[in-house]
């Protein structure tokens, strides 16, 4: 009984530490995780992009309306050949007076379901940007969407990239 209470005591102090990375403070308002940069590494290790500032996200429609269910954004690492870390959850802001909020999704579990890093890179792709495509459903979200301003929000490596847009009712 004694051992028992030892180790809930152990485990709850270890729950409580913080690791005192960016991830515990610049990105507070999402549930992004660290990212785990061990097993995902290319055949080469100059595949893997270095200067996340190369990285830009582009909207795929300027303006969305309630016909459409969701906003997508393109991503593409501007350095051909270069692979890079990206979360594989998408997040969206609204601008609200001179300040973006976050607008969560609805169902918390989707956090631990959908989110995770990966590498967007094409085995063998040295000479071309690599790219992926980024989605926010609109029907996720905590609240429905209304006339005004909204970017799209993608992490990649220790950085996030915007895609704004309008939303017209």
């Amino acid at each position: 009984m004694k051992k028992m209470l030892v180790l809930i005591l152990v485990c709850a102090l270890l729950c409580g530490c913080s690791s005192g990375n960016p991830f515990d403070t610049e990105f507070a308002d999402y549930i992004v995780t660290e990212p785990d940069y061990t097993g995902y590494f290319p055949s080469t290790e100059e595949g893997m992009e270095t200067d996340y500032s190369n990285i830009t996200a582009q909207i795929l429609k300027d303006t969305y309306t309630p016909e459409d269910d969701s906003a997508s954004c393109d991503v593409t690492d501007n350095n051909p050949g270069k692979c890079f870390y990206i979360y594989q959850m998408t997040y969206i802001e609204r601008l609200d007076g001179d300040t973006w909020v976050n607008i969560p999704y609805e169902n918390k579990s989707l956090y631990m379901q959908e989110g995770g890093w990966a590498v967007c890179w094409i085995e063998g792709n040295y000479d071309k940007p690599n790219q992926t495509r980024a989605t926010v459903r609109f029907d996720m979200l905590s609240e429905p969407m209304r006339t005004g301003s909204y970017r799209l929000v993608v992490f990649v490596g220790d950085t996030k990239v915007y895609a704004p847009f309008e939303y017209r009712e």
